[in-house]
């Protein structure tokens, strides 16, 4: 009998492993999973950690894939967005180095011939580099901002001559101060492009990537085929591979995790690296390319960018000569994973944006949308109606024509002029890491399906009768 328990005890043992073969992720991997888990649902994510000091490899590869995702690796091809100027910027340094132009040649003086307000001739390449020139973001001028509004691939048909006919009407402003350019870093390469006579994606071939060895950063989409991975929205939905013509030398590139640690790498080791512009072998108090960020008292060298459906982020701490790259086919930003990732918590500058007023105005919109109007539908003509009616106005129309008791059908219509593309607007730029996308689908359908019933329902007519001072209806009093 003393043996029973004992049996028990042994079967129990024996069973254990088959309990707790499951490792549970973490470190890297957890913080991967997370990632696209809570921010990026149904896309994936591969990490490069680079450690030139390290007892074993220098570099180590984590990588996570939702179900159905294939699970990229080291070599697959990701957009990198903003993170191609860094590449313009070598290429400026190159050029330099060549005697071709100095980061104090201004626009004017490679074209002179262009009708530039005076304030844009005088920038030098410098600020083009270091966001410093007084340019905006964008330009602002109506044909670039139409062309700008396109969803799925807004910088599509932008030549040359588009990107100069902006800069003739373009306003400078606080020049010498920092403020994040596009249209700058697009200048930038098609001036360094126009110097050497060449288009310029050859040129930086020539200049840069091959004399680095950088052989998986691609610009033309033909090139790169089925390597580069399928790009996603906030919503889930597959976004189109960005073409950004005459504005390429902002943020055209895609490249790989390979690559680009390749490139970490040769900036923490080379004498003279591009992030403390050494020109000539002089090392000057110039930046150009990269962003710096006070990283627990270290530096942090670092850049990021996005398209329609990518994120990236490649950064390095040169003192202890720890790099990372992390590259996500999904549209919510990796920053502060490349600062977990780098040993510490990550600066503000890192983290996630916080949309908490989007979100919750988000979430009251497909609430109260069909909610609105269901009750106007169902409580018209009676009082609580126009208490619904008045809610209505307020929310779809700033409170137009508020004081009117009952909603014609051509205010319905413009209820659904503005109603319709917010829905749509939602669709691509909602906050849908933090609400599920399905509540756009019932929304939607219930709001249409009620605006259709407002429409068709028949002209309310005034049915109450007449009263007399007695209060009887039917009667009136005539003294």
């Amino acid at each position: 009998m003393r043996r029973i328990p004992l049996l028990l005890l042994g079967g129990l043992l024996a069973l254990l492993p088959l309990f707790g073969t499951a490792k549970p992720e973490e470190g890297p991997e957890l913080l991967l999973r997370e990632y696209v888990q809570n921010f990026a649902p149904g896309t994936s994510v591969v990490a490069m950690v680079i450690d030139l000091e390290a007892d074993g490899p220098r570099r180590q590869l984590y990588r996570y894939a939702e179900k159905g995702e294939p699970l990229p690796d080291g070599d697959s091809l990701f957009e990198i967005g903003s993170v191609t100027k860094v590449f313009t910027s070598l290429l400026l340094a190159d050029m330099v180095r060549r005697g071709e132009v100095s980061l104090d040649t201004t626009v004017g003086e490679i074209l002179p011939e262009r009708q530039f307000p005076q304030a844009v001739k005088d920038i030098p390449l410098r600020e083009l580099s270091q966001h410093t020139s007084g340019l905006p973001r964008l330009p602002a001028d109506p044909r670039s901002l139409l062309q700008l509004l396109r969803i799925d691939n807004p910088y599509a048909g932008f030549d040359q001559e588009d990107l100069y006919r902006a800069l003739a009407s373009v306003e400078v402003s606080d020049r010498g101060d920092f403020a994040y350019s596009n249209l700058g870093v697009a200048l930038l390469g098609q001036l360094l492009a126009e110097r050497a006579g060449r288009d310029f994606w050859p040129l930086l071939q020539d200049r840069v990537l091959s004399p680095l060895e950088l052989a998986d950063v691609h610009l033309d989409d033909e090139s790169v085929g089925k390597r580069l991975l399928e790009g996603h929205r906030r919503n889930g939905m597959a976004a189109a591979a960005w073409e950004m013509g005459a504005y390429a030398p902002a943020g055209d590139l895609s490249a790989s995790a390979e690559s680009l640690a390749r490139l970490v790498e040769l900036q923490m080791t080379e004498p003279c690296p591009l992030w403390k512009a050494c020109i000539n072998g002089e090392t000057g108090s110039v930046r150009l390319g990269w962003m710096e960020s006070d990283w627990q008292g270290n530096t942090l060298v670092w850049h990021n960018g996005g398209t329609g459906g990518f994120r990236s982020f490649i950064g390095f701490i040169p003192e202890l000569k720890r790099g990372v790259i992390v590259l996500s086919n999904g549209a919510a930003r990796v920053g502060h994973l490349g600062g977990q990732l780098l040993g510490g918590d990550p600066e503000p500058v890192l983290r996630p944006e916080p949309r908490y007023f989007w979100i919750l105005f988000s979430g009251f919109y497909l609430l109260l949308t069909p909610l609105g109007l269901g009750m106007y539908w169902w409580c018209h003509p009676r009082k609580t109606g126009k208490l619904a009616l008045r809610c209505c106005r307020l929310f779809f129309a700033c409170g137009w024509r508020l004081s009117r008791g009952v909603a014609d059908r051509w205010e319905c219509l413009v209820w659904l002029g503005i109603m319709g593309p917010f829905y749509v607007f939602l669709l691509f730029f909602g906050p849908w890491e933090a609400i599920p996308l399905w509540a756009l689908w019932i929304s939607a359908p219930i709001s249409a399906v009620l605006f259709i019933a407002l429409l068709i329902r028949p002209k309310a007519r005034a049915a109450e009768p007449a009263m007399g001072e007695s209060g009887q209806p039917g009667r009136i009093d005539v003294g």
